[in-house]
């Protein structure tokens, strides 16, 4: 086995080996901010993924705990998980298969024929650590580790970071590259944000599932403000109670609800972070005096 990647999101190192002859195809450029040569940083985690070309394993002894009856399924033994993606196009067959224990300091990827490809050269392997696969193991890996997935864009400003959750469609792209536009802010992503609680301080994480955008950049920074986003008439920001924000939070935030232990850290998480980041409502045009509305609002 050699080590082929270090794929680090939110300071979570996956660091992927691969048997010798085998050839892992390219990641996309919106993942090269991504990988990394060395592990470092403040609360950094490494989870070591081994990628097995053998058959791959049936997990019809397992209890199926989740199935999105759309791509993916997942499965639970007494000591192991079992992550299978299956689409329906495929009539259930794996194209890759993931077993992982609760800590994930035992976690093996194995790559159906759908994935391999025989070549002069070697044996190359279409990347299975691509969406969704990568997504749904930090989704996992966060809620241990007093951190969310969060549907919302992020910036940067002085040295802190404002998150712009939202659902699909409430402009967290648009705002975005308004924001691109005006000297002066850092840019995360416009459409997923990691935030995880270290030393006692929130922090939000730049992630690589870009939206219309395609902005995403592997950046941290102290979390500073949440402003959920709507559309509106004019531009405007409203404080927000903890209760408020906290019931705006929720439906945007990655919940493994499948799994009642990792659902209630995540619950506990998004409590503790509404009850310690100032939250608000920003209601916006598409238009450039948003940014000067925001800046305004954070600097006085």
């Amino acid at each position: 086995m050699a080590d082929l990647v270090n794929l680090e999101i939110a300071g979570i190192h996956l660091i992927i080996s691969c048997p010798d002859s085998a050839i892992l195809q390219e990641f996309p450029p919106i993942y090269h901010s991504f990988l990394q040569k060395t592990i470092s940083g403040n609360g950094s985690t490494t989870i070591r993924i081994r990628l097995e070309l053998q058959d791959i394993p049936d997990p019809g002894t397992m209890t199926k705990i989740f199935d999105t009856d759309e791509s993916w399924s997942l499965y639970a033994g007494q000591d192991e998980y079992i992550m299978a993606l299956t689409p329906p196009v495929l009539q259930k067959q794996a194209v890759w298969l993931a077993r992982f224990n609760e800590n994930f300091s035992k976690t093996v990827l194995y790559c159906s024929d759908l994935l391999r490809i025989e070549s002069d050269d070697g044996r190359k392997v279409l990347n299975p650590f691509l969406y969704p696969l990568d997504q749904l193991l930090l989704i996992h890996i966060l809620a241990q580790k007093q951190g969310g997935l969060i549907h919302a864009a992020g910036i940067v400003l002085h040295g802190n970071g404002y998150i712009f959750p939202g659902r699909s469609g409430a402009g967290k792209s648009t705002l975005t590259l308004r924001f691109a536009q005006c000297k002066g802010f850092g840019l995360l992503s416009d459409d997923r944000i990691a935030v995880r609680k270290i030393d006692d301080r929130f922090m939000a994480y730049g992630t690589p599932w870009a939206g219309e955008a395609r902005i995403a950049d592997n950046r941290s920074v102290p979390l500073a403000g949440i402003f959920f986003i709507s559309h509106g008439r004019s531009n405007r920001i409203e404080s927000l109670k903890p209760r408020q924000a906290f019931e705006r939070l929720i439906p945007v935030t990655s919940i493994p609800w499948y799994r009642k232990e990792l659902m209630t850290r995540v619950l506990d998480f998004c409590e503790e972070l509404i009850s310690n980041v100032p939250a608000y409502e920003l209601f916006f045009k598409p238009d450039r005096e948003v940014v000067d509305v925001f800046e305004k609002f954070v600097s006085t």
